[in-house]
């Protein structure tokens, strides 16, 4: 058997009978994964976007993709996606809009796993690309085989395998004439610093894989550290964050803290070259104040009020919404998906009968006189203005609070307060998964990889 198809199988034995969604570019890697998983007997369909980038070679692709299922009888999600700002960073636009099209996709037709044509050569690359930015332990060791629901079958598979799987078969595929341009810096890697490295020493490629792996089994290690270094160190009240700096033994996590909210790698020394300057001020790109007192440092966030909502958002069944810096996520599952996770969540994310809500769903701020009735109060009906109190929200705090309702009815105080008329019960069939984040947070979660 063929190292790819090994690799594969192997990577897929975590999902015993699944079925998945492929993201079949048209590329050689991904039509390699696609007649490796009919060769497999695999269960799986295909998604397809196409961004019109590439004018006539954008549709080409996409034709080809299209008589690929077609004649293997492959069911395929189609997508047209032109990308709305050019002079922005199209790749970074290009992975969101594939993030939300394939996870829509998969969560609706209750797919096990998005499965993406990701390879030891692209993880080596993505570690280079990281590295020439100053990235920390996270940024290095990307591209992980599996991350949630996002599997890459072929990382462990070089380049050079999965064509010569393809070959060996007689697979067809497309060229992307974008991959031999060097002014996009992965291509420079790709086409200039990898083959010089080989040079040095014929089996880079493996090599850089092994130390990928040694950094990522340090960084989980350093996160569980990392966990009780923030209730050690790391003070939250109102919008004031108080970290205390001891040593420097521990600015590996000071600035792995720092950089999450924005700040610059070059900022961080200045930090801490200036940790003995009390009234020292240093600003991030995305809204965040440090401010140096004596063995601490205070950090704000500027921007705050511009994340007050004024308005009222409407939200459609739809996997993933973007407004007012905010992240709104919807996912449907059955109750044996979730029946282990739904009782004890994180408070940004609510579990509800997917039964017993209407949609649009609307999201706004709370005003006075709104109630909901709250779980577990059997119906009786409370002042959101009194839950807030309750929970000591402080009163430039209570403003920023939002109320999820359902036709006429408050059904959510956002991160306080579900209401009894959508909790699951034993007679549920459908659960929405709804998940309210901040969008620097999310974007983060999606930027560290390169879907």
């Amino acid at each position: 058997m063929h190292r790819v198809l090994q690799q594969v199988n192997l990577c897929l034995e975590q999902f015993p009978n699944g079925t998945y969604l492929l993201a079949l570019s048209g590329g050689v890697d991904s039509t390699a994964l696609f007649h490796a998983l009919r060769m497999l007997g695999v269960d799986f369909a295909c998604a397809h976007i196409n961004y019109q980038l590439r004018e006539e070679e954008s549709e080409r692709d996409a034709q080809f993709v299209q008589d690929l299922c077609h004649s293997h009888k492959i069911r395929l999600f189609y997508k047209v996606h032109p990308l709305t700002n050019r002079e922005s960073n199209i790749q970074a636009e290009a992975r969101l809009a594939r993030y939300n099209y394939f996870e829509y996709i998969r969560s609706k037709h209750h797919l096990s796993a998005v499965l993406t044509a990701h390879h030891m050569d692209d993880r080596i690359e993505t570690f280079l690309l990281n590295l020439s930015r100053g990235a920390g332990l996270k940024g290095l060791s990307s591209l992980a085989s599996k991350r949630g629901v996002l599997v890459r079958p072929l990382i462990n598979c070089t380049k050079d395998e999965i064509e010569d799987f393809a070959n060996l078969n007689n697979i067809k595929w497309m060229e992307d004439s974008s991959n031999l341009e060097t002014m996009y810096h992965r291509n420079l890697l790709r086409h200039e610093a990898i083959p010089a490295f080989r040079k040095i020493n014929p089996e880079f490629t493996r090599n850089a894989a092994r130390s990928i792996q040694i950094i990522e089994s340090a960084k989980n290690l350093l996160n569980q550290y990392r966990l009780l270094w923030e209730s050690q160190y790391v003070q939250k009240k109102e919008d004031l964050i108080t970290l205390t700096v001891l040593n420097t033994a521990e600015d590996y996590f000071l600035f792995e803290y720092l950089s999450e909210i924005g700040f610059h790698h070059s900022t961080l020394s200045q930090i801490r070259q200036n940790l003995m300057n009390p009234g020292k001020e240093f600003r991030s790109d995305s809204g965040w104040s440090a401010f140096i007192d004596r063995s601490k440092i205070l950090l704000t966030n500027n921007r705050q009020e511009d994340k007050v909502f004024n308005e009222e958002l409407i939200i459609e069944h739809q996997t993933l919404l973007l407004c007012k810096n905010t992240m709104i996520s919807l996912r449907e599952h059955s109750l044996v998906e979730v029946q282990k996770e739904y009782k004890s969540s994180p408070p940004n994310i609510i579990y509800i009968d997917l039964d017993k809500i209407r949609f649009p769903l609307k999201l706004r701020a709370w005003n006075d006189g709104d109630f909901i009735r709250p779980l577990g109060m059997n119906g009786r009906k409370k002042k959101v203005q009194d839950i807030l109190t309750d929970f000591k929200i402080p009163r430039l705090q209570k403003s920023k609070c939002l109320v999820l309702i359902s036709g006429n009815e408050i059904i959510w105080l956002v991160n306080f307060c579900l209401a009894e008329s959508v909790k699951i019960t034993a007679q549920t069939e459908r659960i929405l998964k709804l998940t309210y984040e901040d969008w620097d947070d999310a974007k983060n979660k999606i930027d560290e990889e390169d879907l």
